[in-house]
Order: C-alpha cells, then structure tokens, then sequence
C-alpha cells in the first residue's frame, strides 16, 4: 500500500484503531525520506488530523532544521486551510496539548512510544544509507 493511503487510512479512522505497522511506515518516511501527504482529495476532518500528525510528528529530534522549516510549512498551510472554528482550542482534557490545539478529542500518544527507536542516533534508516 503507498504512503498516501496508509497515511489516508490513519486518519480518516479513530487513532485508537490504527496499524502500528502503517503508521511506523508513515513516520519513518516523514522522519527519513522527506515524505508529506497529499491532503487534496481530504475531508476537513482528516486534514485537521493530518494536520495535528505531521505537527506532531516533526517535533522529534531525528527531523533536520531544513525538513522541520518544510513542515512547520506544510502545517501552517493546513491550519490557514480549515475553517477557524474547526481548529478552535479544545476543551478536553484527555488528550495531549497539540492535540488540543488542533481541537482534536484524541491523540497518537499511545502510538508513538514504538516509534521512539526509530528516531535515536543508533537508528539507520535502509533508504538512508548511501
């Protein structure tokens, strides 16, 4: 399955109910080989998630300063794309700040700490390697 509908299937379902497995996929390319979705043919709900993803996803200490400025891009585009109330601070306490700020009643938490190996120094990425 390409990267766009795997990254399509994340968010278009509850994170609750996401494959480990496509979305280690999904963070390895945005981490590794410059990866960001299309959002063009996203309902405003995925792309509100897509947007919070990749928000979050960024933020790790593997992303360069170069790829995390072509992020930090991509996000600010989707936050001005969705219509402001849809990104309106969430009330909910159950979820991470980021999260919240994407208005968002949940959040990857409990699927990122699978990720953690894949974004220390130790980690070489197959795709990476000269």
């Amino acid at each position: 399955m390409n990267l766009d509908r795997q990254f399509q299937k994340i968010v278009s379902a509850s994170f609750a109910d996401i494959s480990l497995e496509e979305f280690k996929n999904v963070a390895l390319a945005v981490w590794y080989e410059n990866y960001t979705p299309n959002l063009t043919y996203m309902m405003l709900d995925e792309r509100q998630k897509a947007g919070y993803l990749i928000d979050r996803l960024m933020r790790f200490n593997c992303v360069s300063d170069k790829r995390k400025l072509q992020l930090m891009e991509f996000v600010r585009d989707t936050k001005n794309s969705l219509p402001k109330e849809l990104i309106a601070a969430s009330s909910s306490t159950n979820v991470e700040p980021l999260a919240r700020k994407w208005n968002l009643e949940e959040d990857v938490s409990a699927a990122i700490q699978p990720l953690l190996k894949y974004q220390t120094r130790h980690y070489v990425h197959p795709k990476t390697v000269a």
